[in-house]
Formats: C-alpha cells, sequence, structure tokens
C-alpha cells in the first residue's frame, strides 16, 4: 500500500511495506499542489530523526516537491519540536519531519506543518490525502522551472539560543536518556555532555531500543546508584519527556502537567485555571488538580487535537501522559526539551525536587494493554455491537470504582485498552478479558 493516509500524529508504518519512497513521493506531490494554491514561492523546511530509512524517504519527498516547483531547506537531523520552531521563525510555508517518533526503527513516517508551526489541521491532512490520489491528473514543472534545494543545518543555533535563554541557575544534578534520536544534537549543546547517560549512541537500530520516554529501567537504574536529583528522558524526535524522581520512581506527563499547572496558578499565570488532557489522563490526577481549583478539560489523544482545544478556548497547558506537554506561550507542539528546563527551574525556583511536587497527586491504577489485530479488522471490531455490549456489562460492573477505555490506533494496527480503578488486580483482569475478546473477532 502506497496510499498518503494521515494518522493520529501524521504518517506512520513500516518502511518498504506500508510506508515506501513512492509514499514520500505522493506526499511531496500532494503538499506541493497545496502550497501552489496560495501566493508567492513556496518553500518548505525539512527535518529527520536519526533512522536510516530518513534518506530513502527524504529522496522520494524531495522529487515530489522539488518538481512542481517548490523551493526546499534541508535542515539535517533536528528535533520535531525544532523544526516546527524553525518553519515558524522562518516563515516557511510549510515543514515536514521525517520520524517515527517514539516507535522502534523499522517504522517511520512524516509530521507535517504548517507556516505557524502547527500540526496540519484535519481539513489540510484530508486535502493532502485527495491530491495523493490523482497526481496523475497534474504535471511537473518544466526544467527551469523546477524548485532549488539548499542544505542548511545552521538555522538550529537560534533554537538552541532560545533554549539556553530559558535555562536559570541549577543547583540539582540533573542527567538525560536521549533514546539514540535527535536530543543527543540538543542537550549536549545546552547542558554538560557528560550528563547524557544512556541512549547516546545515535544509532539508527538503536533508536527508542531499551531506553528513552517509552522505556525508562536504564534511567532508573542510573538516578538511583550514582545520586542523581532528577533524569530526564525523550523520545526518538524529542517531542516527548518523562522523568524520573531520586528515588527512581517514574513521572509521567499527566503529572507533569499537574506540576506545571500549580506553579502557573500559584504565579497567576494559568489562563481560565484550566488545563487539557487527554481521554487517557489519570481520573486521580484529575481530581488532584480539582482539589488545587484547577479544571481539566479531555479532548483525544494526539498533541494536535491538545494544541487544537488551546487555541480554540484559549487555555496556555495542555499534555498528554507519554510526555507530549504544550506550554502555550512557549511552543506550538510538545517539546520534550523545553518542558525538562521548565521543570528544573521549577524545582531550583520552589527548592523542592519531584518527590516534594508529586506528593499530592492522586493516582488511580491503571492497566494498558495493546492488542495487535489485522488492520482490516479496526472498524468491525471497534464497531461490533456485541463487543461493545461487553464492554458496557464490564463498566457496569466495575460500578463507580473505574472506567474502561477502548480505541483504535491512528498510527498502527492496535487496539488500545485502558481500564483505570481503585483495585490493580481488578483493573488487571478487566484488560484480560476485553484482550481475549479483541483476539477473539481479530481471528472471525
Amino acid at each position: 500500500m502506497n496510499t498518503v493516509k494521515f494518522g493520529t500524529d501524521g504518517i506512520r508504518a513500516v518502511v518498504n511495506e506500508d510506508l515506501t519512497v513512492e509514499t514520500a513521493y505522493k506526499l511531496g506531490c500532494a503538499l506541493a499542489l497545496y502550497l501552489l494554491e496560495e501566493e508567492g514561492k513556496p518553500i518548505v523546511y525539512i527535518g529527520e530523526d536519526t533512522r536510516k530509512s530518513c534518506a530513502m524517504l527524504k529522496s522520494g519527498l524531495l522529487a515530489g516537491l522539488l518538481s512542481y516547483g517548490i523551493d526546499c531547506v534541508c535542515l539535517g537531523i533536528i528535533t520535531t519540536p525544532s523544526l516546527a520552531y524553525i518553519t515558524k521563525k522562518n516563515k516557511a510555508n510549510a515543514g515536514i519531519m521525517i520520524t517515527a517518533s517514539h516507535n522502534a526503527e523499522q517504522y517511520n513516517g512524516f509530521k507535517v506543518f504548517d507556516s505557524s508551526g502547527q500540526k496540519i489541521d484535519i481539513k489540510t491532512a484530508l486535502v493532502l490525502e485527495r491530491y495523493a490520489q490523482i497526481i496523475s491528473h497534474f504535471k511537473p514543472k518544466v526544467a527551469k522551472e523546477v524548485g532549488t534545494l539548499k542544505n542548511d543545518n545552521s538555522k538550529i543555533k537560534n533554537y538552541l539560543s532560545h533554549l539556553r535563554h530559558k535555562i536559570k541557575e541549577n543547583k540539582f544534578k540533573v542527567c538525560f536518556d536521549c533514546a539514540n534520536g535527535t536530543t543527543n544534537f540538543i542537550i549536549g549543546k545546552i547542558f554538560n555532555p557528560n550528563q547524557i547517560v544512556s541512549g547516546n549512541e545515535v544509532e539508527s537500530s538503536l533508536v527508542n531500543l531499551n531506553c528513552g520516554a517509552t522505556d525508562l529501567k536504564k534511567l532508573q537504574i542510573k538516578v538511583v546508584q550514582e545520586g542523581y536529583d532528577v533524569g530526564f528522558a525523550f523520545d526518538g524526535d524529542g517531542d516527548r519527556v518523562m522523568a524520573v524522581s531520586k528515588s527512581g520512581r517514574v513521572v509521567d506527563g499527566d503529572e507533569i502537567l499537574y506540576i506545571i499547572a500549580k506553579y502557573l496558578k500559584m504565579q497567576g499565570k494559568l489562563k481560565r485555571s484550566t488545563v487539557v488532557g487527554t481521554v487517557v489522563t489519570n481520573y486521580g490526577v484529575e481530581k488532584s488538580l480539582s482539589n488545587i481549583g484547577i479544571n481539566l478539560v479531555r479532548q483525544q489523544v494526539g498533541d494536535k487535537f491538545i494544541n487544537l482545544e488551546m487555541k480554540r478556548k484559549g487555555y496556555n497547558l495542555g499534555g498528554e501522559q507519554s510526555g507530549h506537554i504544550i506550554i502555550g506561550n512557549e511552543t506550538t507542539t510538545g517539546d520534550g526539551v523545553l518542558v525538562a528546563i521548565t521543570l528544573l527551574n521549577i524545582m531550583n525556583e520552589l527548592n523542592a525536587d519531584l518527590e516534594d511536587l508529586t506528593k499530592e497527586i492522586i493516582k488511580f491504577n491503571q492497566s494498558a494493554i495493546n492488542v495487535e489485530i489485522k488492520q482490516e479488522n479496526k472498524d468491525y471490531i471497534m464497531q461490533n455491537y456485541d463487543f461493545n455490549e461487553f464492554l458496557s456489562r464490564l463498566e457496569d460492573e466495575m460500578s463507580y470504582n473505574g472506567r474502561i477505555l477502548v480505541r483504535a490506533s491512528g498510527t498502527e494496527s492496535l487496539i488500545r485498552v485502558l481500564v483505570e480503578g481503585e483495585s490493580k488486580s481488578m483493573c488487571e483482569s478487566v484488560a484480560k478479558q476485553i484482550e481475549k475478546r479483541i483476539l477473539t473477532l481479530n481471528e472471525n
């Protein structure tokens, strides 16, 4: 399958199976045709993560863009938030990040940003999908009108300067796990490079492998054994961050959201005393926020949906349990490094470590399972009447002691199951029952 199909967070699939050079070419052509509707000479910035497949996909993407007369600037290996920042600051018409974010090496994909550094909305994504289907109806430019290509990795300097200006005096001993990804090219330039403790091989086959924001075991051990006050872990493209306290406890995106929200409210800077979370934000954290006078508004999973809600309602903070945190007056997308700096600044200003800052947070038990299914069965399972009746009965049996959330992944052949409640054993039992039912439906 070589079609251009956007999911929750852009386009993402296994390389040379559902994601090929032809997919990249069609996306390039589609974006070119869309941009040519605007006035002036369009320019697109392109960034990439550390995967070997980025070079192959970039060649297809460039072929599509350049053949329709779009000028392109390749920024090299950079983080997703830095691409968004540079796109906006340099007034480019669009930015494209070649990345599969937190996924393993065999995956890759594209995140597309508009001129304001925001991920494109659903309407624009549908237009691009449509153009990709009908590119054979359009003729590329003649030779003298094709686009020009520049390679320019110097534009990252403004972003690095932006981050350095955010760092205040730090009295805490801190270390970082860069997931063998793009933050390796950021952290070492704004912090002491000796503090990068794992996930710093910058090797394609190692990206997100047993490290980073999706696997914190190495960081937890390092923090405890070597006496660090705090550790931060990013994902492959740097838009997520998770933290580890001095005792080795994981502080996830929900808790990070609480810490920053409480601080902003203390400063009188939390707009409308409200933060934006998602359907998977821990209910205990929602109660904790309510206890300090902060309202939580839930959106569907995906930082672009959080950002959209923030823009629409005038909120200035939102985030996901997975570590995407958007500070509205600072970023247009999740920015792991900036959020880590923000947390450090709060710790230093309040002279409090993560143990202190999280002690008031209530956390409900959650059991989360990703069930692999056949891609073509997604709609059948999710819309199956008997399955949804089964879920309703389970939730009734849990009474008011928990909740069930079952949703199809927007980027992978998975159905995600989340069961939340006061009893850990109950959550695990219910999640296993749902998994079993999904697998049975998948085989029918």
